[in-house]
């Protein structure tokens, strides 16, 4: 009996001390470990683009900045080595023949003469189309911007014109009309097209 009331007391004392133990436990603040996700750094497949920086000087603001910075009537050539008209055609080694006049009023008029030898229609998208000139000594692309013009203040010629729609076909044209107005609509009519030929595949 005395060995079960000594076994008893034992068992008694350390359930108690366990109770104290937990209890104590309960007011004291308990570390949590937690472990922070690395992400690892992705390759930037960002696709290139046809952006503004890409495309050159835009043509339309060029000429309201040139415009603005002037007080008489003028006249003179200068040169760009890359320009872009309304986003979807961009010139290479454009010349710009300009003949600018201010009235009285402080109205301007007057034409300025554009010509390219290398052009490209809708840069940057799968349909894109080069402008080249068959002819030595020939610009590509040839044409006038009307200052002060209601309507389309862009005409120009294209002399030729290859445009790859795809990997399988593939459109060639000559003496292609394009118009465009700077303050029109996006859905206007860019380009009249009178002859285009599609070689046998």
């Amino acid at each position: 009996m005395n060995i079960l009331k000594q076994g008893a007391q034992k068992l008694t004392r350390l359930f108690r001390a366990r109770k104290k133990r937990s209890e104590r436990m309960k007011d004291r603040p308990v570390k949590v470990k937690t472990y922070r996700p690395s992400l690892e750094s992705l390759e930037d497949r960002t696709m290139l683009s046809a952006t503004p920086a890409l495309l050159g000087t835009d043509l339309t603001t060029y000429f309201h900045d040139l415009l603005d910075s002037q007080s008489a009537s003028f006249t003179q050539t200068e040169t760009i080595a890359n320009a872009s008209v309304g986003g979807f055609l961009q010139l290479s080694n454009l010349t710009l023949t300009e003949t600018a006049n201010l009235s009285s009023g402080g109205v301007w008029s007057g034409t300025i003469g554009l010509s390219a030898t290398l052009a490209t229609l809708f840069p940057g998208s799968s349909f894109g189309a080069s402008i080249t000139s068959t002819a030595p000594n020939t610009d590509a692309l040839t044409g006038t911007f009307t200052i002060g013009a209601t309507g389309s203040d862009f005409a120009l010629t294209a002399a030729n014109l290859v445009m790859h729609v795809g990997e399988a076909l593939t459109i060639t044209a000559s003496n292609i009309g394009i118009t465009y107005s700077s303050t029109g609509a996006d859905d206007q009519t860019l380009a009249t097209i009178q002859t285009a030929t599609v070689p046998p595949t």
